[in-house]
């Protein structure tokens, strides 16, 4: 009886290791493809640096220039400084950019916020996976993430869809773990109450 449990527990233990290295494969899958998709873009030649016609692009980057001169966010036109529609935490995001990114090289900063954030999110996608003892769900779920257009896309551009997508993701990772770590301590306490 005990070598039939020992060959079980071996057993589970060779497919979880097995799992978990195949897992972090298809990460590293992942990863090589996000890097040539969307880290090594020379944007010198492309037209992504004149930030569109979108006005919000050019709005968050005057709001963190203003915001690293210790200034309220503003966008300045003319001789005019006026307050900008759009809030500041996406510029607050850039900051940490524009302080590595010194003279000419500033307006890479949206883009490498977005690069940051795209690359936290697949990370953040395989560790929550990770964490729910699933590793090769976790690899594949950032391999489909890396490889769907919109996502790198995005990642590429100077707007800030990405980081309301971290956001929305991470609301869904965290509210999943409360209804996970909650609900059985909820059915447990009922349970020794009788209530079952």
């Amino acid at each position: 009886m005990n070598r039939t449990i020992a060959t079980e527990t071996m057993w589970l233990t060779k497919f979880a290791n097995a799992q978990f290295l195949v897992g972090v494969l298809v990460l590293l899958c992942a990863l090589t493809f996000y890097y040539f998709a969307v880290l090594r873009i020379d944007y010198t030649k492309t037209t992504l640096l004149d930030l569109g016609p979108y006005p919000d692009a050019t709005e968050y980057f005057a709001q963190a220039k203003a915001l690293r001169r210790d200034a309220w966010p503003y966008i300045q036109i003319g001789y005019e400084k006026l307050p900008s529609r759009y809030p500041f935490g996406y510029p607050m995001l850039m900051l940490p950019w524009l302080k590595v990114l010194r003279g000419a090289d500033g307006v890479l900063a949206p883009f490498r916020t977005n690069q940051t954030m795209g690359l936290l999110l697949l990370l953040t996608v395989f560790v929550f996976y990770l964490y729910l003892a699933m590793p090769l769900t976790g690899g594949f779920a950032a391999l489909l993430l890396a490889t769907l257009p919109g996502f790198f896309t995005f990642c590429r551009s100077s707007l800030s869809e990405i980081s309301a997508s971290l956001l929305i993701v991470l609301a869904f990772m965290f509210a999943y773990l409360g209804v996970q770590l909650v609900f059985p301590l909820r059915c447990g306490s009922t349970c020794l109450r009788g209530r079952c």
